[in-house]
């Protein structure tokens, strides 16, 4: 509780300083890919992670500091299932990392504590990534960040966190300076968004619907029409959590097909409705997913669970 009062506090300090959306420091010319890394990469969006996963160990005997290599080797294990060694290597990085980097590592590391709902964890390395973000007068990432971890905490069963951690990162975008209408709704759809999924946890499928209801408005004013498959996802999501699987199917399927957290949805509404080679088919679209993000972390969770030899 402290740290989220000192987070708003900053917050409101920062806010005058901040600007929306150019980040704060100057972004700096891209290097040069390393050869190794650009190979590994290739291979990883190939699917093809065991081969991935020997190129970023070539790299790493090559040079053992070298930090795009341990974040490539770290989301690769973890995508493979091998977190304890993947952390080995996010836990390197955050080390060595310069300190334009160390925010990416440290992500990357929340991230590997999703993968086994470790929420707690994951939020000690994102609450450092909110130190960062609020040092540099970025209210908008900090805000990010504090959404972030409340997605941790809500998918790994603990809603209470989750609405204390949604709370702040919506305070937090309060303090965004020169906001455009479009952006503030922006943060406004995110809150809604997160209280329905909040209330669906926790079984009140009427408020839930409620606002839902209220997204929807917002979006039909035309402003963030991009968000509407966030808005048939939160129906999905709350008819999944009511045990009406054939309207979460027919929602999540108007959705961001792309997202391995929504195939993972649809996965178990199948599973629920006891059609396992319709399941088995969206759950292993789930596992060929090469991002390392919450969505694929807690749905491969559910995927290993019911494709387990």
């Amino acid at each position: 509780m402290r740290f989220l009062l000192l987070l708003l506090t900053i917050a409101t300090n920062a806010g005058a300083a901040a600007q929306n959306p150019a980040p704060p420091v100057a972004a700096q010319p891209a290097a040069t890919p390393h050869p190794l890394i650009k190979e590994a990469d290739g291979l990883v969006a190939e699917g093809k992670l065991a081969d991935a996963l020997a190129v970023y160990r070539k790299a790493l005997a090559a040079d053992p500091k070298l930090v795009e290599a341990h974040l490539g080797a770290g989301r690769t294990l973890d995508l493979t299932g091998q977190y304890a060694e993947a952390r080995r290597h996010f836990a390197t990085a955050i080390e060595v990392a310069p300190p334009g980097v160390k925010v990416q590592a440290l992500n990357a590391m929340a991230v590997s504590y999703a993968f086994e709902s470790k929420a707690t964890e994951a939020a000690s390395y994102y609450e450092k990534v909110i130190s960062e973000r609020m040092a540099q007068a970025n209210p908008s990432s900090a805000a990010g960040t504090a959404n972030a971890i409340a997605r941790v905490y809500l998918e790994a069963g603990d809603p209470a966190s989750a609405e204390k951690w949604y709370r702040t990162g919506y305070d937090t975008s309060k303090q965004i300076k020169d906001l455009t209408p479009a952006q503030a709704q922006l943060w406004e759809l995110r809150w809604l968004n997160a209280q329905a999924r909040i209330a669906a946890r926790r079984g009140d499928a009427a408020p839930a619907r409620t606002h839902a209801a209220a997204m929807k408005t917002l979006l039909d004013q035309g402003q963030n029409e991009p968000e509407r498959p966030q808005y048939q996802y939160v129906l999905g999501y709350v008819a999944l959590e009511a045990g009406d699987y054939d309207a979460a199917i027919a929602d999540l399927e108007k959705g961001n097909l792309n997202d391995s957290f929504v195939l993972g949805l649809i996965a178990r509404a199948y599973e629920k409705k006891g059609n396992a080679a319709k399941a088995t088919e969206y759950y292993r679209k789930v596992m060929a997913a090469a991002g390392h993000s919450i969505n694929t972390a807690f749905a491969q969770q559910w995927a290993r669970k019911f494709l387990k030899p």
